[in-house]
């Protein structure tokens, strides 16, 4: 019969169907001179487990890649050789791949082998045959060795427009490792004339290395008509841009960048450009077509000295009526500048939300994120209410619209949908403040919606008195309260 406990004694892995990666490793992407054009770009996976090398292509997507099977029913290696362990790969100086044969009999954790296999397993069984293959395609091209060690710099800058990219990273780290500025001449003129994209990205960045990448070139490499160019010009801005007013001008002009990379990547960089040219181009792009969830988060790491007058900036440009992604986003720059040490920021959103012209419903939106944010430093709005940096006028209208907000929860002739608004309101105010009259309506009397959004609000409130508050009428609430 068989074994009932068998299951129980394997590994997780050795209960995963076929078809799928156990040990995945080595993840490899081909950049070399030698194979077919079809193979450029391909990602190289070894499975030490299935001894074999499987082969995917990559199609963007977005911020990200698709990775898809390239050969169908069968792998790009496969080996009989159970001993066979791919465990790495190189591009190499020839333009071929080259393979990094562990070559073991036993590959798995000694902790996921049962005990009754092991103790009839060397499980260094091995460990002196390690090896390594180079992969040569039958219809690929031979590439000769360049010995660029000793090459002049004249010759290593013409290596950067080499096929190869080991040549070209290897002659890219020589000429930065000698610091000779005799470079930047040829460099400058690879920018200016090669018909190469990534010889004139190889070239910039050279440059950078050599502290030699002049605002010119930069406006040139903005304007570039490869956006692989442009996204990467962006980023060399960074450093520049505030000592230059036309580059910064250039760099926020590409807001309206057709491909979606170079504006994900203006998104990350804005956070390096003055303030107001921040706001102005996060504004922009989350206005752009191409906005999505990744462009989100390259906003938000952008916008850690602006979250305060960003958000403000997309409430009033709203006129209360945000919703789906540019409301989330809002919501996480409002819990941003309440969680800074800096409390100019939560000022800054303080006096937008005092105005009359703000509902409740979107007081309570901006209070509810702000004070997240608040709690997450130790803080709450009650203190921010005490900052000495906040205007007077703005604590006044603070004042009125608590005062509205407790008028509102009391008057029972009023909507049941504005007295939940306000009492959510007044959950974000000290207990010494708002507690009497969320007490007050906290009974049986009043309508569910009502008692629950006093609970909710109730619970915010750090003091002692909240407890009694909950309890009094307990036995008198129905099980949902």
């Amino acid at each position: 019969a068989a074994d009932p406990d068998f299951r129980k004694r394997l590994s997780p892995t050795e209960l995963v169907a076929t078809g799928f990666f156990t040990s995945a490793t080595g993840v490899t992407i081909y950049r070399g001179s030698a194979y077919p054009e079809e193979y450029q770009g391909n990602a190289f996976i070894g499975d030490v487990g299935g001894n074999l090398i499987h082969r995917k292509t990559m199609d963007e997507n977005g911020a990200t890649y698709v990775a898809t099977r390239a050969d169908e029913q069968t792998e790009f290696i496969t080996s009989d050789d159970n001993w066979f362990r791919p465990v790495n790969f190189v591009n190499a100086p020839d333009g071929t791949l080259w393979v990094l044969d562990m070559y073991r009999e036993t590959i798995e954790h000694p902790f996921s082998i049962p005990e009754d296999i092991k103790r009839h397993l060397d499980l260094e069984s091995g460990h002196d045959r390690g090896r390594i293959y180079r992969l040569v395609h039958p219809e690929g091209t031979s590439f000769e060795v360049q010995k660029l060690g000793k090459m002049p710099v004249e010759q290593l800058v013409q290596q950067l427009e080499s096929p190869n990219a080991w040549n070209r990273e290897t002659a890219q780290r020589l000429i930065w490792e000698r610091q000779d500025q005799t470079a930047v001449p040829y460099l400058e003129k690879l920018f200016e004339t090669s018909k190469q994209p990534l010889a004139r990205l190889h070239a910039l960045w050279t440059l950078d290395g050599l502290n030699a990448l002049n605002a010119d070139l930069l406006l040139k490499a903005l304007k570039d008509p490869k956006a692989g160019i442009r996204e990467h010009a962006i980023r060399l801005a960074e450093k520049q841009a505030q000592e230059s007013p036309e580059l910064s001008k250039a760099v926020l002009s590409l807001t309206s960048d057709p491909e979606y990379r170079v504006q994900l990547q203006l998104a990350f960089s804005l956070g390096e450009f003055d303030n107001q040219a921040a706001i102005t181009g996060l504004t922009k792009l989350v206005d752009s077509p191409h906005y999505d969830g990744d462009m989100q988060v390259a906003v938000l790491t952008s916008s850690a000295q602006i979250a305060g007058p960003l958000a403000v900036n997309f409430l009033r440009a709203a006129g209360g009526k945000l919703s789906g992604s540019k409301r989330s986003l809002v919501i996480e720059l409002l819990r941003i500048s309440g969680a800074k040490k800096d409390t100019s920021d939560a000022l800054a959103v303080l006096e937008f939300v005092s105005d009359d012209s703000v509902s409740l419903g979107e007081k309570q939106l901006v209070l509810g994120a702000l004070g997240e944010g608040l709690g997450r430093r130790g803080a709450s709005l009650a203190t921010l209410l005490k900052d000495a940096n906040l205007d007077p006028a703005v604590k006044q209208r603070f004042d009125k619209t608590i005062a509205d907000a407790v008028e509102m929860v009391t008057e029972e002739e009023k909507p049941v949908a504005e007295r939940v608004a306000a009492i959510r309101l007044l959950g974000f105010f000290d207990f010494s403040v708002s507690g009497d009259v969320l007490a007050e309506v906290l009974n049986p009397r009043s309508s569910p919606k009502i008692q629950l959004a006093a609970v909710e609000a109730l619970s915010r409130m750090d003091h002692p008195d909240v407890s009694g508050a909950l309890l009094e009428n307990w036995s008198a609430f129905s099980p949902a309260v």
